[in-house]
């Protein structure tokens, strides 16, 4: 399920650097489109991993992190 963020918690992890999220087996990246000239962030799905064991996260949960450290899991 993809996780539910306001406009302002995305706009703040994207400041914080984290702009890739994982939740259970499936990454998004936050990315920005100007909107009408209004300007609004949205995920993007970017891959969902094989179900091999345990996801990134539990069910239900969610954790940004930085591209560095988001791809570290894909080949896990």
């Amino acid at each position: 399920m993809k996780p539910e963020l306001t406009q302002a918690e995305m706009r703040k992890l994207v400041a914080e650097g984290k702009t890739h999220i994982w939740a259970y087996n499936t990454l998004y990246a936050v990315d920005f489109s100007l909107n009408l000239g209004r300007g609004e962030y949205y995920l993007m799905k970017l891959l969902t991993r094989p179900y091999r064991g345990m996801g990134v996260t539990k069910r239900g949960r969610f954790i940004a992190m930085e591209p560095g450290e988001a791809f570290k899991y894909v080949g896990a």
